[in-house]
């Protein structure tokens, strides 16, 4: 097990593998391996999915990943 912490300018559900693990800007616990990262139903951000490697990292020092949203027209 490792934690992942994923930073979005907003609050969000993320989705590790399809399922909901987790809330954006604070790091949560996931089983080590490849995992598909992205985040629930909102605004829109980029990219839209993103892959990552978790391997026992501690919570003082979490694998990091970051969503952008997008700016409206």
């Amino acid at each position: 097990m490792g934690y992942l912490l994923v930073k979005y300018q907003s609050e969000r559900d993320v989705f590790v593998d399809d399922e909901q693990c987790g809330k954006t800007n604070d790091p949560f616990e996931t089983d080590d391996g490849k995992h598909k990262i992205s985040l629930g139903p909102g605004d829109l951000y980029r990219p839209l999915m993103q892959k990552v490697v978790v391997q026992g990292e501690p919570y003082e020092n979490p694998k990091t990943i970051q969503f952008v949203r997008l700016q409206e027209p």
